[in-house]
């Protein structure tokens, strides 16, 4: 029993197409599941990528980070703006959800604590199921601090990544 898993983590590098898989995970499993969490979305500005926005899956939106957010904390270019994501991970109801999206666990997210003590709990318990995406660096980064026994990890990568939907789709189904 302790083998089983609940949960299932997209890992790859930036800019793989970990979020578009969430993204249609999210259009289809929905229709099956109650769902909530989180998708990161870019900001652009006259085609540059200037920050980034956490968007429930209910529809409400918060800055996360910009390059404009020059007092708080930086990664890389990026001011990231921890109040405005805790908000929104505050107004998660886990006890609500089949499943929970968590994208992403990433380095600006980490900057919580809050979020950091969450995601440590979350993914120790079986319900709901949590389908989320982890950058390579981060997950190696935590794989000694964060007990990821209850997920399915998925390499994301250019061969795979249009292929990898129906796998997805079936782990929840």
């Amino acid at each position: 029993m302790s083998n089983l898993k609940f949960h299932l983590l997209l890992k790859g590098p930036p800019r793989i197409g970990k979020t578009t898989l969430i993204f249609k995970s999210v259009l289809e499993l929905r229709k099956n599941f109650k769902i909530d969490g989180f998708i990161t979305k870019e900001i652009r500005e006259r085609g540059e990528r200037v920050g980034f926005e956490i968007e429930r899956i209910n529809g409400e939106k918060r800055i996360l980070s910009h390059i404009n957010f020059l007092n708080f904390p930086k990664v890389g270019k990026y001011g990231v703006n921890i109040e405005n994501f805790e908000r929104i991970i505050e107004e998660i109801n886990v006890n609500k959800c089949d499943i929970l999206i968590i994208d992403e666990i990433g380095k600006m997210e980490l900057l919580s604590k809050k979020f950091y003590l969450w995601i440590k709990k979350i993914l120790e318990i079986e319900k709901p199921r949590i389908l989320g995406t982890i950058g390579e660096k981060v997950f190696e980064k935590l794989k000694d601090e964060i007990n990821f026994s209850k997920c399915e990890i998925i390499n994301v990568n250019y061969r795979n990544r249009d292929f990898l939907l129906n796998d997805i789709l079936k782990f929840f189904l």
